[in-house]
């Protein structure tokens, strides 16, 4: 993994995410609704000090911390930068699609959930991987709704332009 951050937040290199024609996996596509649940059910190890400063208890899950209604942006940040690097991980245990599926998600919840930005995406960008995730047909009712509420919230970002 490379020792820039910067790297990280070009948005041609984010883009690239999206590109899923190359992705090498052990799991076949009907399995990744189960490589879902299962990411979602796992329970959040990150250490004690990621929820630091945050005024909220510590979810149990990474699908609590995304379905909270004021998730910590502490921990949406580790689930972002834990996503990413699965998605950048040749021979992650993590399908690429899953794994990009959750760094947007948790770059969602903090823009619908928190009114932060916790990634370099533009309007453009972030609405074009939601779109892109949405067709998934493996995506859950959650995740769904997640997405569908963070187009909107863009809609009305760029209505008030």
């Amino acid at each position: 993994m490379p020792d820039s951050t910067s790297n990280y937040r070009d948005p041609r290199r984010l883009s690239g995410m999206l590109n899923f024609a190359d992705s090498e996996s052990p799991w076949a596509r009907h399995e990744y609704a189960a490589v879902l649940r299962h990411q979602l059910a796992a329970p959040i190890s990150f250490g004690p000090d990621t929820n630091a400063g945050s005024d909220r208890p510590m979810p149990a899950t990474f699908g609590d911390l995304l379905c909270d209604a004021r998730p910590s942006l502490p921990l949406l940040v580790s689930l972002k930068d834990f996503a990413r690097a699965h998605t950048l991980q040749l021979n992650s245990p993590v399908p690429h699609e899953v794994a990009t599926s959750l760094y947007y998600a948790a770059i969602v919840a903090a823009f619908v959930r928190c009114d932060q930005r916790i990634s370099g995406l533009n309007d453009d960008a972030l609405q074009t991987g939601i779109k892109t995730i949405l067709g998934f047909d493996w995506i859950d009712d959650s995740m769904r709704a997640l997405f569908a509420d963070g187009l909107r919230r863009l809609e009305r970002t760029e209505a008030s332009r």
